[in-house]
């Protein structure tokens, strides 16, 4: 970690942590890891999820979340609109 923010810090740029966390990778057989990683006496949360460039990416690469996101959004979309009625102005 300390590599990395030496590399923010020579590019001018600074890490939020309270809005950054992290995401591990694994299969079905093979679960997550037990792990905690501390920097700039902040501990990064460990997400099983995150959007990324509008795309919902789990920890299993499956498409599963990203589609229960779309479905929300489409459902709230479709909703809002159905509830308005076109009426024909004389």
């Amino acid at each position: 970690m300390h590599e990395i923010n030496n590399w923010f810090v020579s590019n001018l740029l600074t890490v939020n942590y309270n809005k950054t966390y992290f995401l591990q990778f694994f299969t079905k057989k093979q679960k997550a890891v037990p792990l905690q990683i501390v920097t700039a006496n902040s501990l990064l949360i460990n997400s099983n999820s995150t959007k990324f460039l509008g795309l919902m990416i789990d920890s299993m690469l499956t498409w599963e979340e990203h589609i229960m996101d779309l479905s929300n959004k489409l459902n709230k979309a479709f909703f809002s609109g159905s509830a308005y009625t076109w009426i024909p102005h004389h």
